[in-house]
């Protein structure tokens, strides 16, 4: 029979070395408000795993989130251990994960209530894919909503804003990149997917083409 030796969550961590790569993009973890809402997101992109495995990830992770704030400061590696450590307990106190413990480590499992954070941080910081290069087309977001839905349909084109979309009318946004996924997504957390429709355009007229182009170039988005 195996005998395996128990080692504690923090221990773990400060065992870890920052190799692996690193799953959230500096983009987004200039969107998430704290540490502990990253630690989150890389869980929900790797799914369930053991701590050895997230907590290379999340030391890595910890320099950019440190940085965001102050990009000069240099943080010790045990004081950045410490504050992994902490925000795995944070989780764990406040129901957002639990541990499973698999043999010498411990497995961490999203809770229902994790699983709710995670939407919402989803929501919160979501934005368009772009490729690499754009083909030249916009996609055209039509949002024609009856006025029984106008709080969804008030708080869906300020979420359009903040995603730096642009209305050329009040209810018709549009986007140089493809944006079906993320406006499926949110049209149906305000629930009035059923009144949203996407499309890529081909032509446009000369002078809206024109417009759109130059908000898009100093928004940075082409």
């Amino acid at each position: 029979m195996r005998v395996y030796k128990k080692l504690g969550i923090s221990q773990i961590v400060k065992q870890a070395t920052p190799k692996p790569i690193l799953e959230l993009s500096p983009g987004q973890i200039e969107k998430l408000k704290n540490f502990s809402d990253a630690l989150l997101g890389i869980l929900n992109l790797v799914g369930v795993a053991t701590v050895a495995v997230l907590a290379p990830n999340a030391l890595r992770m910890f320099d950019l989130f440190e940085k965001r704030g102050n990009p000069k400061k240099r943080i010790l590696n045990a004081e950045k251990q410490q504050k992994v450590i902490r925000a795995f307990y944070y989780l764990r106190e406040t129901g957002r994960i639990k541990f499973v413990q698999r043999g010498d480590s411990y497995e961490v499992v999203l809770t229902e209530k994790g699983q709710k954070q995670i939407k919402r941080i989803n929501f919160e910081t979501i934005s368009v894919k772009t490729d690499s290069k754009w083909d030249g087309k916009f996609w055209q977001v039509a949002a024609d909503i009856p006025t029984k839905y106008r709080l969804g349909a008030d708080a869906f084109r300020d979420k359009l804003k903040l995603m730096n979309f642009y209305s050329l009318q009040r209810t018709l946004w549009f986007y140089p990149f493809n944006p079906r996924i993320e406006i499926e997504f949110v049209a149906r957390t305000y629930g009035i997917d059923p009144f949203v429709t996407v499309m890529k355009i081909d032509e446009l007229d000369i002078s809206d083409k024109k417009l759109l182009v130059g908000y898009f170039k100093k928004a940075g988005v082409i």
